[in-house]
């Protein structure tokens, strides 16, 4: 029962902690957060994203992991790069589960912690994976995204 409290009241104060983070924000940051959110409910249709105008046409992707077994890992840049990574995880990662934990805000950087799992096409093997991606402001645009994640797991689900 202890825990059971404890743990209410750890959410009690993360509510409180977010509500007290948004009335903090400024306009700028509280814009830069909405950004993100529309571009979370677009379910990554990033060509679409980008021609709106919210994400700059030379926009940098970055994906860690060995291209040789991931082949959406790499550094991609602008609107032909970013929808080619788009395309190749497609083709190679199913996600069944896509939950958003948290978004952190600092000035011109949206920060997204969620969790996600599903299998690979080839193998059917699973994979899961706490996922940060950290997305760079300039102008109202996102000019650059970082991901970072259990490369660990996409690669076993990968490998035959």
């Amino acid at each position: 029962m202890l825990l059971k409290s404890t743990i209410a009241f750890l959410w009690i104060c993360l509510a409180l902690n977010t509500s007290a983070q948004m009335r903090r924000m400024s306009k700028l940051e509280k814009q830069n957060l909405e950004i993100v959110k529309q571009f979370h409910a677009s379910k990554g249709y990033i060509k679409k994203f980008i021609e709106s105008g919210l994400m700059s046409i030379d926009a940098i992707w970055l994906v860690p992991g060995p291209t040789d077994i991931l082949p959406f890992a790499g550094t991609w840049k602008g609107i032909n790069g970013i929808t080619e990574f788009n395309r190749l995880l497609n083709l190679t990662m199913r996600y069944d589960k896509v939950e958003i934990k948290e978004y952190i805000i600092d000035g011109n950087k949206v920060s997204a912690i969620f969790y996600a799992e599903g299998i690979a096409l080839a193998t059917g093997k699973p994979f899961k994976s706490e996922i940060l991606r950290l997305y760079t402001f300039e102008t109202g645009r996102i000019i650059s995204v970082q991901n970072f994640y259990d490369t660990y797991s996409y690669v076993q689900a990968v490998s035959k």
